[in-house]
C-alpha cells in the first residue's frame, strides 16, 4: 500500500511538473526521468511519428549511450522493434528475457542494448495513437502489478502533456504566420507609397534596394539596370557590398551570353539556395560570388513593357529554402519597382522630348508648344487623336479656344506635372494630365490621356476596399484566435476549436492570395495550359457533384448533359477551376435560393457549357464590364456579396488561354445565364 501511495504521490508531481512544460522535449525528458527513477529502469525512450507518419522518430531518450541513440534516430514502421509494435497494435509489449527479446525481435539481437527485459507501451491521444514509450531493465526480474499500473499512468500522463504542447506548438506557429502577415502587409503599403515619391531610376532602385533586405530578413541586396544605348548593365543601387566588390562590380557588358543578362531577358525569377547552386548554374560567377561573401540569392527581373530592363538581387549569407510565401512577397516588390520604374523613366523622358520634332511624332504622350502670346505652335499626333482635335484646328490659334477651362492650366509649374483636370471636348469627358516647361519665348506643355486610368484607378480603389473588406475579417479572426490561444486557462476542447478557426480562416486568405497571384500571372504572361481532349459532361458532372456538398439546402443544383461522350479541348485543370467558379457565383448570387442549372451541349464544332440561375441578375450594360480585372458588380456591398473582384476576369484569361470564349446573358423572369465555348475534341 505504501508503494502504491508512493508511486501516486509522484504521479501528482509530475502533473505539477508537466503542467509548466511547454514543449515535446520538456515533456518527454520530465516523464523519462521520473519513469526511471520510480521503476528503476536503466534507459528511457520516446519515439512519436513524422508528419507524414511513415516513420517513428526519437523524440528524447534517458541513459542509453550516444551510438545507441544515433542509431534509432529514425525506425521505419515496419521494423521489428517494441517501439513500432507498440505504436502499431495499441499494446504494451513486454519483454521478459534476453531470449525472449532475440527471438520476437531479431533485429536487436547481438546489439550493443545491455537490457534483460523491457517494458514499451503505446501512446494514447484523443484522435489515436501518439507513439510509444520504452523503458529498459538490466534484471530479469518481472515487473510488479503496482509497477505497471504505474508505467500505464505514466503514458497517458505523458500522452496528455504531449498533446497539449503540440496545440502550444500550433497556436504558436499560427500566431507568429499571422504576425508575418501583417508585417508584410506593412511593408508593402510603406513600400508603394515611398515608391510613389520616386521620380528617378535610382531612387526607385534605392528604395527596392533598402526595403527589399528589410523585407526579406536578407543581408545584402543590388539592383542593375540596362543603359540607354543597352550594352551595359550598371549598378544603380546596393547594399552590403564592400566598396571594392561595387568598384569592380559596378559595371558590366550587357553581352547576351553573360549570367546577368541571362537573368534580366528570361523575365523569370531565379532562386539560388546556396553558393553551390550558383556556381553550378554559372561557372563563371564562382569567384565573384565568392567575394561577396553570400551563399542564396534571389534574382528577380524587372520588366517595363514586356521588356526585361534590369534585376534586383537579394542576398543572404547562409544558406536558405525559399518559401513560397516569401517568394510572393520579393515578386511583388519587383513588380512595384518595374511599375516604378516605368513612371520614372516617363518624367525623364519628358524633359528630352520636349523639343524633338522628330521623337513628337512618335510618343504617345500630347505635345505642344505655345509662343509668348499663347498661340499653338506645334500639336502633335497624340494630341490630335486624345483630343480629337486635328493639327490643321488647332495650330495658330489661342490655346484658350482650343482648350476650354485653359485657365485651369495655364499657371501649371514643373513641380504640379502629375495634376489631373477634367475637359469635355466633342461631348466626351477627358481626363488630362498635363506639364510644363517654360521658357522666355513662351513653353512647352506635355499631356496624358488618364480617362482610362482614371476608370481603372475607380476600380482600383473598389478592389482596394473590397480587398481590404475580405482580408480583415479573416484576419481579425486569425489575431482574436491567437490572443485568446495564448491564455494557459483554455480547456483543450476550446484550444482545438479556436485552431480550427485558424486553419479555416488562413485557408480563406491562401484562396485570396492564390486568386491576386493568379491574376498576376495572367498578366504577365507566365502561365502554362496542358490543352488535351477530355469529356465535359464528366469533367461538369464532378464540378456539380462537390458544389452540392457545399451549397446550402435552399440551393437546387442540376447536371444536365445533352452531349453525351463529347470530349472538348480544354486543360481540364482549368476548366475545373473555371466552372467552379462560375457555379459558386451562381449559388453567391442567389441569395434567396432556388434552381442553379448547369448543361453541356454540342453544336458546329464548339463544345457549350453553360450555368443558369435565377439569382441578381446583371444589368445589360454591365454585363461585359464584369469580366474585367478589379470590377465588382456592386464594390460597396450593398447586396451583401462580397469577392475580390478578380473572378470572372481569371476565368475570361483561361477560357482564352484555351482557345474558347465566355460571355453571360439574362434570363426572362431574373437571374444570368454564364456560357463557357471550347472547341470540341
Amino acid at each position: 500500500m505504501d508503494a502504491a501511495l508512493s508511486r501516486f504521490a509522484r504521479l501528482s508531481e509530475l502533473t505539477a511538473l508537466l503542467a509548466d512544460a511547454l514543449s515535446e522535449e520538456e515533456v518527454v525528458l520530465a516523464v523519462l526521468d521520473q519513469g526511471r527513477d520510480v521503476l528503476g529502469a536503466s534507459g528511457g525512450f520516446v519515439v512519436l511519428p513524422t508528419a507524414d507518419r511513415s516513420e517513428l522518430r526519437l523524440v528524447g531518450a534517458r541513459g542509453f549511450a550516444e551510438a545507441i541513440v544515433e542509431r534509432w534516430q529514425h525506425i521505419p514502421l515496419e521494423a521489428r522493434v517494441p517501439a513500432a509494435t507498440a505504436y502499431l497494435s495499441g499494446q504494451s509489449v513486454v519483454v521478459d528475457s534476453e531470449e525472449q527479446r532475440d527471438r520476437l525481435f531479431p533485429e536487436l539481437a547481438g546489439g550493443p542494448l545491455d537490457e534483460r527485459m523491457s517494458l514499451t507501451l503505446p501512446l494514447r491521444g484523443r484522435a489515436g495513437m501518439l507513439g510509444s514509450i520504452g523503458f529498459a531493465f538490466g534484471r530479469e526480474a518481472p515487473l510488479t502489478e503496482y509497477e505497471l499500473v504505474y508505467a500505464e499512468a505514466l503514458a497517458d500522463h505523458c500522452a496528455v502533456a504531449i498533446e497539449r504542447s503540440q496545440l502550444f506548438a500550433e497556436a504558436a506557429a499560427a500566431r507568429a504566420a499571422a504576425e508575418r502577415s501583417a508585417d508584410r502587409a506593412a511593408l508593402l503599403q510603406k513600400v508603394t507609397a515611398d515608391l510613389a515619391q520616386a521620380r528617378t531610376p535610382r531612387r526607385v532602385a534605392e528604395v527596392l534596394v533598402h526595403e527589399g533586405v528589410v523585407a526579406a530578413d536578407a543581408q545584402g541586396g543590388w539592383v542593375s539596370l540596362l543603359n540607354r544605348d543597352g550594352t551595359l548593365l550598371e549598378l544603380v543601387a546596393e547594399a552590403g557590398f564592400s566598396s571594392s566588390t561595387v568598384e569592380r562590380y559596378g559595371s558590366l557588358a550587357a553581352d547576351l551570353t553573360s549570367a546577368p543578362t541571362i537573368w534580366m531577358h528570361g523575365l523569370v525569377p531565379r532562386w539560388f539556395e546556396s553558393a553551390s547552386a550558383v556556381v553550378e548554374a554559372h561557372p563563371e560567377l564562382r569567384e565573384r560570388h565568392v567575394e561577396s561573401g553570400f551563399e542564396a540569392v534571389a534574382i528577380l527581373p524587372l520588366v517595363v513593357r514586356g521588356r526585361g530592363v534590369g534585376f534586383l538581387a537579394i542576398d543572404f549569407v547562409a544558406p536558405r529554402a525559399f518559401a513560397d510565401d516569401e517568394r510572393a512577397l520579393l515578386q511583388t516588390l519587383a513588380t512595384l519597382c518595374s511599375q516604378a520604374l516605368e513612371r520614372a523613366q516617363l518624367y525623364e523622358e519628358l524633359g528630352a522630348r520636349a523639343n524633338a520634332a522628330a521623337v513628337l511624332e512618335r510618343i504617345d504622350e500630347g505635345v505642344f508648344q505655345l509662343d509668348q502670346n499663347g498661340r499653338i505652335l506645334i500639336w502633335n499626333p497624340a494630341a490630335a487623336r486624345i483630343t480629337g482635335i486635328a493639327a490643321e484646328d488647332a495650330l495658330g490659334r489661342p490655346i484658350g479656344l482650343v482648350l476650354p477651362d485653359w485657365d485651369r492650366v495655364g499657371s501649371v509649374e514643373p513641380e504640379r506635372a502629375r495634376e489631373s483636370l477634367r475637359f469635355e471636348l466633342a461631348g466626351n469627358e477627358l481626363w488630362l494630365s498635363f506639364s510644363a516647361v517654360r521658357y522666355p519665348e513662351g513653353a512647352v506643355f506635355a499631356f496624358r490621356d488618364l480617362t482610362g486610368e482614371r476608370a481603372l484607378e475607380v476600380a482600383r480603389r473598389d478592389f482596394v476596399a473590397t480587398a481590404s473588406h475580405e482580408l480583415r475579417t479573416p484576419l481579425s479572426s486569425v489575431y482574436g484566435a491567437a490572443r485568446t490561444l495564448m491564455r494557459r486557462t483554455l480547456g483543450e476542447a476550446r484550444q482545438a476549436e479556436l485552431l480550427s478557426l485558424i486553419v479555416d480562416e488562413a485557408s480563406r486568405l491562401s484562396a485570396i492570395l492564390d486568386e491576386l497571384l493568379l491574376a498576376s500571372s495572367l498578366d504577365a504572361g507566365a502561365l502554362t495550359m496542358q490543352v488535351v481532349p477530355c469529356e465535359a459532361a464528366a469533367l461538369v458532372r464532378g464540378v456539380v457533384e462537390l458544389a452540392r456538398e457545399r451549397a446550402e439546402d435552399m440551393i437546387e443544383l442540376v447536371f444536365v448533359d445533352g452531349a453525351p461522350g463529347t470530349s472538348c479541348l480544354a486543360d481540364p485543370d482549368r476548366l475545373r477551376q473555371v466552372l467552379v467558379n462560375l457555379v459558386d457565383n451562381a449559388i453567391k448570387y442567389s441569395p434567396g435560393g432556388g434552381r442553379v442549372e448547369v448543361a453541356v451541349t454540342a453544336a458546329d464544332g464548339l463544345v457549350r457549357i453553360a450555368v443558369a440561375d435565377r439569382g441578381l441578375g446583371i444589368p445589360a450594360w454591365e454585363r461585359e464590364r464584369i469580366f474585367e480585372k478589379f470590377y465588382r458588380l456592386d464594390p460597396s456591398l450593398t447586396r451583401g456579396v462580397g469577392g475580390t473582384g478578380l473572378g470572372l476576369f481569371i476565368c475570361r484569361q483561361l477560357v482564352h488561354g484555351m482557345g474558347g470564349r465566355i460571355g453571360v446573358d439574362g434570363r426572362d423572369g431574373g437571374g444570368s445565364v454564364f456560357a463557357v465555348e471550347l472547341p470540341a475534341g
